[in-house]
């Protein structure tokens, strides 16, 4: 619709046309700080949660848990903690990281298998033996705990702002299927809609409604953990773009085009869905293949097979 350039007027609004103004502020404000966009990484912070809950939650989100090379770079995570959440010191050194040595004892690596030997351990680390295998951040660096038994602080480190897709709404205009996830307060999340729509958590249940029209269009069915990226139940209880009221199946999903949406909102590249070979890590993938129509992928392979001959 519109872009920051240096035409005051805009590209899309004539800024200088006559405006009826019905209870609003009138102020001014300069160009580059209306285009302005925050740069750096910003942080979502969920105090006392478990391992799982913490895998789920960023990854879900589209990024992962934090990683420490250096005691600065582990510094810097706590001043950012302390400056956002001071009341709260759970999670001001004391965050799950994403790597385990679950596989192999002493082998640690990344959820995507990638192994890792220069790990910033705290002194005396790891002393686990084998039934610690998740490691966490400290303040004097990295230990091993037990991954079952113990709640942390999750961090989520964003590098850039996440653009989420609400699918199987069977909305036509996109700006009714993007939403931003953002966090205003500890521990919680809001995911608002480039149009009129929100996803949000009201009286501990997630909803999804219109704030133009003040309307509830659907709640959210209960499940562990409790949040709304990937695959969810969903009641209807206004009618969407010709949907009657009742139970849908909804995916909010964080994968970028060209991905396929694991049900647990993770993401992989789309020619592995259906390959015969499980890589979503709840399977998902291989799900349902019957419902998918292969002939077209074939013809483009013959053509492009066709061409280099």
């Amino acid at each position: 619709m519109s872009r920051c350039e240096t035409d005051p007027q805009g590209s899309y609004i004539s800024w200088n046309a006559g405006w009826t103004l019905k209870a609003v502020s009138t102020y001014d404000l300069p160009l580059q700080q209306f285009c302005q966009q925050k740069i750096g990484k910003t942080y979502f912070f969920f105090p006392s949660v478990p391992d799982k809950t913490a895998h789920y939650i960023c990854q879900a989100l589209g990024t992962e848990l934090p990683w420490a090379r250096s005691m600065e770079e582990l510094h810097t995570l706590e001043n950012v903690s302390v400056a956002s959440y001071p009341n709260h010191d759970n999670c001001h050194a004391n965050y799950w990281m994403s790597l385990t040595d679950i596989a192999q004892e002493n082998v640690w690596s990344f959820p995507n298998g990638t192994l890792v030997d220069d790990i910033l351990w705290a002194p005396y680390e790891p002393n686990g033996l084998r039934y610690e295998n998740c490691a966490a951040l400290y303040r004097y660096g990295v230990v091993d705990i037990n991954c079952d038994v113990q709640i942390r602080c999750a961090v989520c480190t964003f590098y850039k702002q996440q653009r989420f897709s609400l699918l199987g709404i069977c909305e036509r205009e996109l700006r009714n299927v993007y939403f931003v996830a953002y966090q205003r307060n500890i521990s919680e999340l809001l995911f608002i809609g480039y149009g009129e729509y929100h996803i949000m958590l009201e009286d501990m249940t997630w909803v999804w409604i219109d704030v133009v029209n003040n309307v509830t269009i659907a709640r959210m069915e209960e499940v562990d953990p409790y949040f709304p990226m990937g695959k969810r139940w969903w009641n209807l209880e206004q009618e969407v773009c010709g949907q009657k009221r009742g139970r849908r199946q909804l995916m909010l999903s964080p994968c970028p085009p060209e991905h396929f949406t694991c049900d647990d909102a993770t993401c992989i590249p789309i020619y592995q869905r259906c390959d015969l070979k499980y890589d979503c890590r709840d399977n998902s993938d291989e799900y349902e293949c019957q419902l998918i129509d292969f002939s077209q992928v074939r013809k483009t392979k013959k053509r492009n097979a066709s061409k280099c001959s």
